[in-house]
């Protein structure tokens, strides 16, 4: 076969390679960018006044108490309050502290890739992949001045807090952070058919 001929091909399947990963992705519309972020700062928002007004009554232990009963709970209430059908809400790190927020394959890939931009000193940005029949949307989680309370170092963790710990989460492995360090992400997980439902409805 002619070399021109064979080049004629491999370029011929480029192009079809490319239209058809042009077909199977398609660029996240901007309601699914409103939605993880609403969904985000929800959650943040939320917590933290279940947080602070934990502390007041109990203290830094008392916060670890009401986040190991309420925090699951205040995070699906939000999913059900955005109105979008299906919505799923998770807080994840490489670092867990409550089992059930262990990461997927997905969000242990975005954790490490956040991982890596920080450690160079680059801005963490929100992030969306297209995951088939639902996006996947992404953003980082800083540790504030509050966190460390339960989640700094080992040592200067208050006995209190630290029995606390032992005592709902044995297996812990949240703590040694830093304020400003990179916690963890939000995943959000937004349907497609729900997301089209939703602006149908509009």
């Amino acid at each position: 076969m002619a070399a021109s001929m064979i080049k004629a091909l491999l370029l011929a399947l480029v192009v079809c390679l490319a239209h058809a990963s042009n077909l199977r992705a398609e660029d996240p519309p901007k309601r699914v960018w409103e939605i993880g972020a609403l969904a985000a700062q929800t959650v943040t928002a939320s917590l933290k006044a279940e947080l602070h007004t934990a502390m007041k009554a109990g203290g830094p232990a008392g916060a670890v108490e009401i986040c190991s009963r309420k925090a699951l709970d205040i995070t699906s209430q939000v999913a059900d309050e955005l109105g979008v059908s299906g919505l799923q809400i998770k807080r994840t790190s490489l670092r867990i502290r409550n089992a059930r927020n262990r990461p997927d394959g997905l969000e242990k890939d975005i954790l490490r890739e956040y991982a890596q931009s920080d450690s160079q000193g680059l801005a963490l940005e929100p992030r969306i992949v297209d995951a088939g029949l639902v996006w996947r949307y992404f953003s980082p989680i800083r540790v504030g001045s509050l966190c460390v309370l339960c989640h700094g170092d080992v040592d200067r963790i208050a006995r209190s807090v630290a029995g606390t710990l032992e005592t709902y989460y044995p297996a812990d492995e949240a703590v040694g952070y830093r304020p400003g360090d990179l916690r963890g992400i939000f995943s959000v997980t937004i349907p497609k058919a729900s997301l089209a439902e939703t602006e149908n409805d509009l």
